[in-house]
């Protein structure tokens, strides 16, 4: 392959990720920035907040186990195809086009039944989810090579963090335009967003995938074999049960601050949802910088020390969510000032998914790398969603949201330090590890080992 050959596949990797990720952030922008609107919408009466909280407790206990299933379930089916993206394609759809159909129901349901509606789309929607996140990961493995995933990431969170905020602005829109007719609102986000995130979907059958070989034994194999194989082999591996203590304390960012962050603004400041909104706002901006940013940082610390330095953000974001827990609340701009900072960082830090996945690309063998994704994901999303039930189930019942801040700072930085001293990768250890293949050319044979 030429060198002008390769940088247009490079320019064609980057312009796939960017058209995938941003349609599907504008897409789901409106129920990011609309969901408590709707679960409070869904409830017939009852404190917000508290139906809020339970509702979203609700939800994402449906998620995590339906992510759990759906993950094993995938590993087991990729692992024996030698090409990946349309077995990807096909679950995202399946995801996306139950939001269509959800929204096309809405106008025709009484609205009491909306509630266990939207808890089985989430256990839909974790299911699918989770059959396609260790392909998806192992598929941009197979389609990147190492030397050009800093980049191709990196414009995935400014095309998300451009697309995110526009959905917003656009759902707003169509708030106001539908403001006397909530069903009919509701039913055309979903609809929108499903089809919008369906078209992202399909954009993953542009991408240049290797072809791998698998063995006919390989291919033979059953579901419950390979679930066996999962956890004798992989959790065998200590570098790998590291990096789980690790990704746990990550995945904290995600299952906790969409669910107790709200409740503090809420009950603890008395921020209206449009303060709280313009914050939330500061949180998807952020990483943008990211584009700049993430390429310097790998390029100078490799995507370890990237990843720890991502967690710091949060660990010093948490701090100072310490400091607005005990500020005055009669001067709200001292404590909603120091909030805001605090989710700038939190956007800054977003990017510790991408660098979670690299450092475990750096462990995990090609041929078992959904695997290692999937178990890694179910080993950390059960803690996490432990940990979340625990602190808030405490923090409605008395305990000082300055006490979970601290908890939550301790462990960001814990986690940091624990990359840095207790976890090297295969690369590091001197193992040989395995490369990303460019496809073949046209008429060309496909190489041998796609990783």
């Amino acid at each position: 392959m030429t060198g002008s050959d390769a940088a247009r596949l490079a320019r064609r990797r980057l312009a796939i990720g960017a058209i995938e990720s941003g349609s599907f952030k504008f897409a789901v922008g409106g129920l990011v920035h609309f969901w408590a609107l709707f679960t409070k919408w869904t409830c017939e009466a009852g404190d917000f907040a508290g139906i809020t909280a339970r509702f979203t407790m609700y939800t994402l206990i449906a998620l995590t186990a339906a992510e759990t299933v759906g993950g094993l379930v995938g590993a087991s089916r990729v692992e024996k195809l030698a090409r990946r993206k349309r077995f990807v394609t096909s679950a995202g759809l399946m995801t996306h086009g139950a939001w269509v159909a959800f929204g096309l129901s809405i106008p025709f349901v009484p609205r009491a039944w909306l509630m266990p509606m939207t808890l089985a789309l989430v256990g839909w929607r974790g299911f699918f989810d989770g059959l396609l996140i260790g392909p998806w990961l192992d598929l941009a493995a197979r389609v990147v090579p190492p030397e050009e995933r800093a980049r191709f990431f990196s414009v995935r969170l400014f095309a998300g963090a451009i697309g995110l905020p526009l959905g917003g602005l656009v759902a707003n829109f169509y708030f106001r335009l539908f403001e006397g007719s909530p069903a009919t609102y509701w039913s055309l986000l979903f609809v929108t967003a499903g089809l919008l995130a369906g078209a992202s979907d399909l954009a993953r059958l542009a991408y240049p995938e290797p072809e791998t070989p698998v063995s006919g034994e390989r291919r033979a194999r059953r579901l419950h074999h390979d679930l066996v194989d999962y956890f004798r082999v992989v959790l065998r591996d200590g570098r790998f049960l590291r990096l789980c203590v690790v990704t746990a304390v990550a995945g904290l960012a995600v299952t906790f601050a969409p669910f107790v962050l709200p409740l503090f603004g809420y009950q603890r400041l008395g921020m209206s949802e449009s303060e709280y909104g313009a914050i939330v706002l500061l949180l998807q901006l952020s990483p943008i910088a990211a584009f700049v940013l993430l390429p310097r940082f790998v390029r100078r610390l490799g995507w370890r020390g990237t990843y720890a330095l991502l967690l710091l953000h949060f660990a010093v974001a948490y701090g100072l969510m310490v400091a607005a827990a005990g500020a005055d609340t009669a001067a709200r701009w001292v404590p909603l000032a120091i909030m805001s900072i605090a989710f700038v960082l939190m956007g800054l830090g977003s990017g510790w998914g991408f660098a979670d996945a690299n450092t475990l690309y750096g462990i995990a063998s090609s041929e078992k790398r959904p695997s290692y994704i999937v178990v890694s994901r179910t080993i950390s999303n059960g803690i996490a969603m432990g940990v979340m039930c625990l602190a808030a189930g405490l923090g409605k019942r008395g305990l000082p949201y300055g006490a979970i801040f601290m908890a939550l700072a301790a462990a960001f930085l814990f986690a940091s330090l624990f990359l840095v001293f207790a976890l090297r990768t295969r690369e590091e250890d001197g193992e040989a590890v395995e490369k990303a293949a460019d496809p073949p050319a046209a008429g060309g044979a496909p190489p041998a080992n796609g990783a």
